[in-house]
């Protein structure tokens, strides 16, 4: 672990579970308008009222999917995506030109945001540069954290998605550390990857995958295999 790799107070709303969905005419007509409406990757659906919960499991309705604009932009789109869900979209190419170069992720974007993933040299940001813009863009609750799924769970709840980062293998990857030239020591990982965790069950959580611009579900156990593997980085996107 880096020195940033360790627990952020807990500054989010605390919020229980929303009850299940209504049903009658009104939700079957919801269902076919849904049924009927194409989804098209990098659009922003509106929110659909909150989350809804269903047995322990809780989905935040309506969450958008965002596809990637570059090679190595997944921080971006997965971020940009939690701010559309609340219908106030900031927009990957706004994160790039606030957010500087740097050799360490934790201040920048370190290397070419259009280079190939899978490296080190040229790799991406992490949590703490895209949180400033967050707050400076309204999103004044938005916060990182370092691992705990229990926060996690809490913040979906709530209603706010929240962005890992993973290794986007979803497995072991050797971490490489680094020193920067102001002395702070840092952590990279090969195939560093970033998705927006948006829904929860016993068995797994459900995510928006920029890179393949899809959502999906995955294990608890795969899940939890690769966000830690990035010491449980995760950023609470919440205006």
């Amino acid at each position: 672990m880096d020195q940033y790799s360790v627990s952020r107070p807990h500054m989010g709303r605390m919020m229980g579970t929303a009850l299940g969905r209504a049903s009658g005419c009104r939700s079957v007509a919801l269902l076919l308008f849904i049924l009927c409406t194409p989804l098209v990757a990098g659009a922003a659906p509106a929110p659909q009222g909150g989350t809804a919960a269903g047995g322990s499991g809780t989905v935040i309705a309506g969450f958008p999917v965002v596809q990637q604009v570059w090679a190595l932009s997944c921080e971006y789109a997965a971020t940009s995506a939690a701010t559309a869900y609340y219908g106030g979209a900031i927009s990957q190419q706004t994160f790039l030109k606030a957010i500087g170069r740097d050799e360490n992720p934790h201040k920048g974007f370190r290397g070419s945001i259009t280079g190939k993933w899978g490296g080190t040299t040229d790799y991406g940001v992490y949590a703490e540069p895209i949180a400033a813009v967050l707050r400076a863009d309204g999103f004044v609750h938005s916060y990182v954290f370092y691992g705990g799924a229990s926060t996690l769970r809490a913040e979906i709840a709530a209603g706010h998605p929240v962005v890992t980062w993973i290794s986007g293998t979803w497995g072991g990857s050797v971490r490489v550390t680094k020193v920067d030239t102001a002395g702070n020591r840092y952590s990279l990982i090969p195939y560093e990857h970033a998705v927006t965790a948006y829904g929860y069950d016993d068995s797994g959580v459900w995510v928006m995958d920029p890179g393949v611009a899809r959502k999906y579900h995955v294990s608890w156990a795969k899940f939890l295999r690769g966000w830690n593997r990035i010491d449980g980085m995760a950023l609470v996107v919440a205006p």
